[in-house]
Order: structure tokens, then C-alpha cells, then sequence
């Protein structure tokens, strides 16, 4: 009985009349694809699963069917083939194949996988299963036969596109946040944005690499991921990156002292979506104070400040969730407010004081203190709450300036700034005073003389004093101003001898030169008014 064996071959068809031919009765390592028609020449298949051969029915009377999965999908796809037929023995064959040992009478099942089965073709794709004799073999009937075919399979043109990668958020504002991610593929149509529970949140077009999403609840974390899609199906999500949108902080922080233990603090309000706002203290970071409602631009802080401290603040805006970033830190000291009005005024029958007076402004200092304007030295201090202070031990008939400043000398120790200055003159310490005033001098000296001092003679009882000042001219008829040392016509500016008979030299820059001269002696009782002294003779030395 000759033998002639037959094998089950796998046709696919292609909708632009494109056809292979593959074996199922090998292993998927040894599968072949055959342009149909070729003769199977050169056929290498050397065994496998055959149908029975001469003398027996021909093909078509054998059971067949032929199973595909999935029936569609976008390249690279992945299809399961399963092969079932039944018949008798015969061409002397009742078993055959390796790999996919299969009884004729019972039947067989094989499976084939192939992801890159379809490659770049589009459309619909069959597969069918057809009989036929090896090369050189006698065939039972000739064949080849085709006896069943597979369900039609749709297939898609496109790969998937590559997934996007380096997703990442930053905040905007206080309800955006900025997405963003690396464009991957060439073949997406659109980009799907999504959040942890996979809702699908935005879709948008190719080549898209941001997403500013709006309407966020300031300090609430947010995640995403994003997926490219085109017909073939989404890819594989990126990574998944989180971000959370924060307030805007306020600005512009400063303090201004409101009192002697108060300070106001001010701001800018740059956020629309705070609960409040709250201050803290730089030195601690404790919050001060109470919060405060939304939109508040100033706080006056009144409790706990001590006069002298230095205050240092920072201010955030918050919600229930989140608190913004830290304002600025403002520093401001407290100060004791400055007296004012400072004024002085001679001490009736004291020649040697003086009184100074002033506004107390203060509620915390624990004296005043009086100062000389230009050395600045404390001069006489005053008790808290006083408004002026006798000064004593000073000239008679003298200026002076002074100024005056609150000072706190219990922790934290400080001092006002100064009040303004004042000037005030001594009395004099002659009860009474005279003066005389002499005739022209005539020196004869055509071009001028040169003054050189001044003597008087008398007696000078104790208390008393004589002094002098003098005019010159090169006119009989003045004017006459009559100056003392320091050229001023001032009462305080005078030529003081010690003494009867004691010359006193005259300035003579302000009398060099001058052909004419005149006097005026002043006399002074003492302050009783028992004494006053006695002039004789008054002594002008010149020089030609």
C-alpha cells in the first residue's frame, strides 16, 4: 500500500490579495511563511500533523474547525490559533506529527502566537486551513483542499504610541497648577490627563506637553498622570506626580509705634483665597495674638510690649489647610514719648539758676533729664511726671541752652529722643545798675590810634562791679556803638576790669585805626542795694 502523506496548512488572507501560507504542524520556532501559489518548493517542513492518505475519503470528508482570538486590535497584536479535526485511519497513518501529536480519529488542538503577526497591515484579516501533500509524496487525492476557515480579524494601522515620561506639576497661582511631561511619541492623536483614581480629567491635542489645571483648593496635594492615544489605544501612563498649590504670602510688613507700649503693624494682602491671617513672633515663630479675619491689612499689637523693647514680627495668610509662605520680618522698637515746650526763665533774686520747664508726654518714665546742647551733658535730673526743674550754681547775667529727654531706668532701660532746645539768661547779681557815658576823645592822630587798654580809679566795695565798653569812629558825630571784647554790643559783651586801677587791654581789631573814641561805664550796686561802687578817674592808653 503506498503511502503519500498530506499536512494541514494555515493560510492568511490579506484584504490586497496578499497571501502566506504557514504550517501549524510545527513548533512556532520552526513556522514558515509562503506566498501562496509557490508549489510549497522548497518546503523544509520534514514532519508534523498529517492527514490519511491514498485509498482513503479525500480531505473534504473530514471534521474540521478553526479558532482565532482576539478577532481585533492595532499592531503588534497578539492572536491565539486553535486547529480541531477528526477523521479515519487511513494511508496506512494513524497518528502523526511531533510537537503536536494528533489522533485523526479524536482530534487535536495546537495554538500559535505571534505578536508581530500583522505588522504594519490594516483592514480585515481570515485565516483558513487547507490539506495538501508534501513534495515528491503520492497524495491519497489530489489536493491541496481547504476544509474550514477562521473567524475574520480586524486590524487596526497604527502601533500604540509611546508612553509620555518626567510628568511634573508647579504651582501657578493659588488655584492652577502647571502639568507637564515629555512628548515620546510620533503617533499619538491625543494626550489623556488623569487623576490617582483614574479619572479621566482633560483630553488634549497631539503634541501636547502641558496642562494648567484651575479651580484648586489652596495647600490640597493633587497627582496626575498622563497617557498618549491614538486609534490603536492609549499607552502605558507616565509616572505620577503630585503638587499642591499654595497662598500667596503678604508683603510689605512694617510697624509703626501707636504708643509707649503699642505697636501697629501693617501689610499687603496679596491672596483672594485666605481664611485669615495670623503673626508671629521672628525670635520664637510662636504665633502672637489671635487670628484674624480675611482681608486684614493692619493688627495693633497692645499687649505685653514693655517701653524700650525691640519687637520683631512676620506675618503668613492661611486656610484650613495651608498657611502661605512667611512675609517679610518687620523690626520696631518702643521709645518714651519727648517732652515738649521745652522753655527756660531766670529765678527771681538768684542770679545762679535758672528754671526749666516742659510737656510731659511719658506714662513710663521714671525721670527727666536735662542735658547742655552742645557737650550734651546731663545737667539736673527731675523725678517722673515732673514738668520742670530749678538749675542752680551758674553765673549771673549768663546764657545757657539746654534740652530735655523722658528716661526709663527699669528693664528694658531707655530714653526719649530730645525735646527742643531753649535758651535762657541768669539774672543779674546787682540789684540796680548805672551807666556813663563820656565825650568824644579826640586822639589828634589824623590817620588813626591805636587803642590799647582801660584802667578806672576809684574804690569797688564788695558786691559791686564796674565794667566797660567802647566806641570808635573817624567822625566827631559817630554813629557811636559801643562793643565789648567779642565786637557786640550785647550787655553780657563787656570789659571787666578786677579792680580800681587794674587795666584791661582792648580787642583792638575792632578799634585800629580810628582817630576818635568814647566810653561807657557801667556800674553795678550789690544785690542789697547797700553798696555801689565810686569811679574817679577813667584811663584810655592809645597809641599813635
Amino acid at each position: 500500500m503506498n503511502k503519500s502523506k498530506q499536512k494541514v496548512i494555515l493560510i492568511i488572507i490579506f484584504p490586497f490579495s496578499l497571501f502566506f501560507t504557514f504550517s501549524v504542524a510545527f513548533s512556532v520556532q520552526a513556522a514558515f511563511w509562503y506566498p501562496l501559489g509557490d508549489g510549497m518548493k522548497g518546503d523544509p517542513f520534514d514532519g508534523g500533523i498529517y492527514l490519511p492518505a491514498s485509498g482513503e475519503p479525500p480531505p473534504e470528508s473530514y471534521s474540521c474547525s478553526f479558532t482565532a482570538s482576539p478577532t481585533s486590535g492595532n499592531p503588534p497584536l497578539t492572536v491565539n490559533f486553535a486547529l480541531t479535526y477528526t477523521g479515519t485511519s487511513g494511508c496506512g497513518e494513524t497518528s502523526v506529527g511531533w510537537n503536536a501529536p494528533c489522533n485523526p480519529t479524536t482530534g487535536c488542538n495546537y495554538t500559535y502566537n505571534d505578536s508581530g503577526l500583522y505588522g504594519p497591515y490594516t483592514g480585515q484579516v481570515q485565516f483558513f486551513v487547507e490539506a495538501d501533500t508534501p513534495e515528491g509524496a503520492p497524495r491519497c487525492v489530489p489536493g491541496p483542499y481547504r476544509t474550514c476557515n477562521s473567524p475574520t480579524i480586524n486590524v487596526g494601522g497604527q502601533p500604540p504610541a509611546d508612553p509620555p515620561t518626567g510628568m511634573a506639576g508647579s504651582a501657578l497661582n493659588e488655584t492652577t497648577i502647571r502639568w507637564v511631561w515629555d512628548d515620546n511619541s510620533a503617533t499619538e492623536t491625543e494626550y489623556r490627563v488623569y487623576d490617582s483614581a483614574h479619572n479621566l480629567l482633560q483630553i488634549l491635542s497631539a503634541n501636547s506637553t502641558t496642562w494648567d489645571e484651575g479651580g484648586k483648593s489652596p495647600g490640597i496635594s493633587y497627582s496626575r498622570y498622563v497617557k498618549a492615544c491614538n486609534a490603536a489605544g492609549c499607552s502605558s501612563a507616565s509616572n505620577t506626580a503630585s503638587r499642591a498649590t499654595s497662598l500667596n504670602a503678604p508683603t510689605g510688613l512694617s510697624g509703626v509705634q501707636a504708643s509707649e507700649t503699642s505697636i501697629t503693624w501693617s501689610w499687603t494682602d496679596n491672596s483672594s483665597q485666605e481664611t485669615g491671617y495670623r503673626v508671629y513672633d521672628a525670635s520664637t515663630s510662636a504665633q502672637v495674638g489671635s487670628d484674624l479675619p480675611a482681608d486684614t491689612q493692619t493688627w495693633p499689637e497692645t499687649s505685653g510690649l514693655s517701653t524700650g523693647g525691640s519687637y520683631s514680627r512676620f506675618v503668613r495668610a492661611f486656610t484650613v489647610a495651608t498657611t502661605s509662605p512667611v512675609s517679610n520680618i518687620a523690626t520696631r522698637a518702643l521709645t518714651l514719648n519727648a517732652p515738649t515746650n521745652f522753655a527756660g526763665s531766670g529765678v527771681g533774686g538768684n542770679p545762679n539758676a535758672l528754671l526749666w520747664s516742659w510737656t510731659d508726654n511719658s506714662g513710663q518714665e521714671t525721670e527727666y533729664r536735662i542735658y547742655e546742647c552742645t557737650s550734651h551733658i546731663q545737667k539736673v535730673t527731675a523725678a517722673a511726671n515732673a514738668t520742670s526743674v530749678q538749675e542752680g550754681s551758674l553765673s549771673p547775667s549768663t546764657s545757657y541752652c539746654r534740652y530735655a529727654k523722658a528716661y526709663k531706668g527699669v528693664s528694658p532701660v531707655t530714653e526719649s529722643t530730645a525735646s527742643n532746645e531753649a535758651w535762657a539768661t541768669t539774672g543779674s547779681q546787682y540789684l540796680s545798675q548805672g551807666e556813663l557815658l563820656s565825650a568824644v576823645l579826640d586822639t589828634q592822630v589824623l590817620g588813626g590810634a591805636v587803642l590799647n587798654s582801660i584802667m578806672w580809679q576809684g574804690s569797688l566795695p564788695s558786691g559791686t562791679a564796674v565794667k566797660f565798653q567802647i566806641a570808635s569812629g573817624n567822625s566827631l558825630s559817630g554813629p557811636w556803638n559801643y562793643l565789648g571784647p567779642s565786637g557786640t554790643t550785647s550787655t553780657l559783651d563787656i570789659y571787666q576790669p578786677s579792680g580800681p586801677n587794674v587795666p584791661v587791654t582792648v580787642e583792638r581789631k575792632y578799634h585800629t585805626g580810628h582817630r576818635y573814641f568814647r566810653y561807657k561805664a557801667l556800674l553795678y550796686s550789690d544785690a542789697e542795694g547797700l553798696a555801689t561802687p565810686t569811679i574817679k578817674d577813667i584811663i584810655l592808653n592809645w597809641s599813635p
